[in-house]
């Protein structure tokens, strides 16, 4: 098969499992695409006029590429947030099937090396595709944005497991509450930088629609941490009925 057919084929399938999972959840259905039964790769990261053009375009662009794939010039391209969503995808698959199927004694155990999975997965993902406030304030405010749809993929996902491990841990209570107002906190951006990312508001709203149906039933024994004194509340504290550091500076932005 040619290259360039392989790695469309590479990109396709990465957007699949990522939309996939996004529904599983929207839906609290198990996924249609499952990593037990086809053959994952992680789509390299190189521009589309590479893949499209010459063969010395697209040596010259092989080259640029460090061992794992990403783009030594640290260029955020739309193929570079489909490898981080793969990364990320392919660990909610993990934390649905342990939400969706009956309740085990090894639950606890479970989600809590998933969870410690997602963390050591999204230490691994390189910097640059980490956001990065100085990016709004240079008006890079497409990559902010896509960067910022990475970081929420990452924050629903801790979120799911952490309502799994809420139930027997107030530890994780604690840090099921923080996870949710860190997530309130990205989706409300559009709102509060309306006239730069109006576009992308709707794409934020959809995105964190994922994680509506996780939140637990018994949501009312949740404790509702203190508020640091000084602090001023905001739309994110009260839509979580609570008082909370804000773990995120995104009030600060």
């Amino acid at each position: 098969m040619l290259f360039y057919m392989t790695e469309i084929r590479k990109r396709a399938i990465a957007w699949a499992h990522d939309h996939d999972k996004v529904c599983a959840s929207f839906t609290s259905r198990p996924v249609h695409l499952s990593r037990h039964f086809c053959v994952i790769e992680m789509p390299l990261d190189l521009p589309d006029s590479a893949i499209t053009g010459t063969p010395e375009m697209l040596l010259k662009s092989h080259e640029n590429l460090d061992a794992d794939g990403w783009s030594k010039d640290k260029t955020i391209r739309p193929v570079s947030g489909q490898r981080v969503q793969l990364m990320l995808c392919m660990i909610r698959e993990e934390a649905l099937e342990l939400k969706l199927r009956p309740p085990a004694p090894d639950l606890e155990a479970k989600a809590g090396r998933i969870l410690r999975k997602l963390k050591s997965t999204w230490q691994s993902i390189p910097s640059h595709m980490k956001y990065d406030s100085a990016q709004q304030r240079a008006g890079q405010i497409k990559t902010a944005m896509i960067l910022h749809s990475l970081r929420l993929e990452y924050l629903c996902t801790e979120f799911l497991l952490h309502t799994l491990l809420a139930i027997s841990s107030k530890i994780s209570r604690e840090r099921l509450l923080l996870t949710a107002h860190e997530i309130v906190n990205t989706v409300l951006l559009p709102i509060r930088k309306r006239d730069l990312l109006h576009s992308h508001r709707a794409d934020m709203e959809w995105a964190v629609s994922g994680v509506i149906p996780e939140i637990p039933e018994p949501a009312h024994e949740i404790p509702i941490l203190p508020q640091p004194k000084g602090q001023n509340r905001n739309r994110g504290v009260r839509i979580m009925q609570g008082d909370l550091p804000d773990p995120t500076g995104l009030q600060k932005m």
